[in-house]
């Protein structure tokens, strides 16, 4: 017994409801949890109530946590343990239950033997190896790591992380009428003192502000202003309604900060958009247009980089040179540019260093850095290349893109010219059809229009050809008098 009270005392202990019964009452300076269905809405001061194991084990896995009880509740929460404490007694009772655990799948941290020498107890530690797939899932969700500045509590009725107090009052598990606010705020007050160097300005100040209202609530318990007890009550009720407040809304808030941390870290990889005026990029409607650069691919932010390259570079140049004209091919430039990218032995290439791999006092020309500055615009739009630049008007990398992105087969000048005419051809095909079409809907819309307005009257365009004029002229009248019946009966309305 002695070494049960030094061991959890100031933790949790965890039982089943017959396990509390046969205890009588909780057990002083620990967090006392039952686990039940069909007692989970009683409410005993000292005792923490649960109708799932799991859930409590998730709650209170901050804090050293021991289970205690029989055998069913240790069938159950044995797969979450990492540790055992066994009792070994030299006589043998003869008892009726008996629980089977696996000790293979742990190993022995230490032996303690008792003062009077009458048993032994054994603590073992969970092999690394012996967890499974779904344990390990398990410790993921249910373990996490102790840190010195997390703010635990210690009460004659509870111990452990303020995160979790604040939870069983917004649960309604715990009433906040039980806890000592006096005792609340000197613990407030010593985890401050001693964390104020370990946490940033912000947290400061939220801890100075909490620790100042349960230093208000503490003076207005200790120091009653006399008045009725119905105002008294009144008052109690709004202070306690607050302080439930201020911790829902803390709790809140600390749900929500993994998000906002995210989004956070998303916004600083997102750059804003230059302003520009893309309107003399645009063709004309009549105009064939080609497939567009990927959307990443900036052309003015790779001129400015290149731009800079190339003054770069002209600086380095033995001045009164002979200048060279020179044409230059854009496949043979592409395919030389390709592979300078793709021989780099590192992952991204910068322009200066591909200009600096080519020919240097023979090709770093006017003309050979625009046939470059194509060349890369091209090899973009091939998905062959990426192209990044870590800030505005810093230098620009190129790098290989993902080979499933590239084009199996490029096109050439007359597969391209070919395929212009071939799509001029389908755009008046359909131009064609189109008309004719509208001109078909047409005459349909329209022999509605006269079948619903002469009735029987009207005849259809090919029947009117083959008709005489004494036919025609009859059916003139007929067709005139309907006009003015209806015309007659619409000036009555």
């Amino acid at each position: 017994m002695k070494h049960f009270q030094k061991t959890t005392t100031g933790g949790v202990i965890l039982m089943g409801y017959k396990t509390y019964q046969s205890i009588g009452k909780p057990l002083a300076n620990r967090t006392n949890v039952v686990v039940t269905r069909k007692h989970k809405n009683e409410n005993i001061n000292g005792v923490i109530f649960y109708s799932s194991l799991k859930k409590a084990i998730m709650d209170f896995s901050k804090h050293n946590l021991f289970i205690i009880g029989g055998k069913t509740i240790y069938e159950q929460a044995l797969p979450y343990a990492h540790e055992l404490i066994v009792s070994y007694l030299p006589t043998d009772y003869q008892c009726d239950v008996k629980l089977k655990i696996k000790l293979d799948d742990f190993v022995i941290d230490k032996e303690i033997n008792d003062d009077s020498n009458e048993f032994k107890i054994i603590h073992y530690k969970r092999k690394p190896e012996s967890i499974s797939l779904t344990d390990q899932n398990n410790d993921e969700e249910l373990i996490t790591t102790n840190s010195e500045t997390i703010f635990n509590l210690k009460f004659d009725n509870f111990s452990g992380p303020f995160d979790l107090l604040l939870s069983l009052i917004q649960e309604k598990k715990m009433d906040i009428l039980n806890l000592d606010l006096a005792l609340l705020t000197k613990q407030y007050l010593m985890f401050l003192k001693k964390h104020i160097n370990d946490v940033n300005i912000e947290q400061v100040t939220d801890y100075l502000v909490t620790a100042t209202y349960l230093i208000e609530l503490k003076s207005k318990k200790i120091i009653p202003i006399e008045q009725d007890q119905f105002e008294i009550d009144i008052e109690n009720n709004k202070e306690r309604d607050r302080l439930v407040k201020r911790l829902i809304e803390y709790k809140r808030y600390r749900e929500v900060l993994p998000t906002l941390e995210e989004l956070r870290s998303k916004r600083f990889s997102l750059f804003a958009k230059e302003i520009g005026d893309w309107k003399v990029f645009q063709p004309d409607p009549g105009e064939i247009i080609e497939a567009p650069l990927p959307e990443y691919v900036n052309p003015m932010k790779l001129y400015l980089a290149m731009q800079k390259v190339l003054e770069r570079t002209r600086n380095k140049l033995v001045p009164n040179q002979t200048i060279v004209i020179k044409e230059f091919s854009t496949e043979l430039v592409q395919a030389e540019i390709y592979e300078i990218i793709k021989n780099c032995n590192q992952k991204r290439i910068s322009m200066t260093r591909i200009l600096n791999s080519v020919d240097y006092y023979l090709k770093v020309n006017l003309m050979y850095f625009v046939t470059c500055f194509f060349v890369l615009l091209v090899l973009a739009n091939l998905h062959k290349i990426n192209l990044y630049q870590t800030r505005h008007n810093a230098e620009i990398y190129a790098e290989l893109a993902d080979p499933k992105l590239i084009n199996q087969q490029e096109e050439t000048a007359e597969e391209m010219i070919k395929r212009q005419e071939e799509f001029k051809r389908e755009v008046e095909e359909y131009k064609k059809q189109r008309s004719k079409e509208r001109v078909l809907n047409y005459y349909k819309q329209r022999e509605e229009y006269l079948k619903k307005k002469y009735g029987d009257a009207y005849v259809s365009r090919e029947e009117y050809l083959k008709m005489t004029p004494e036919q025609r002229a009859a059916l003139k009248i007929k067709q005139d008098q309907i006009k003015n019946s209806k015309k007659k009966q619409k000036e009555e309305k």
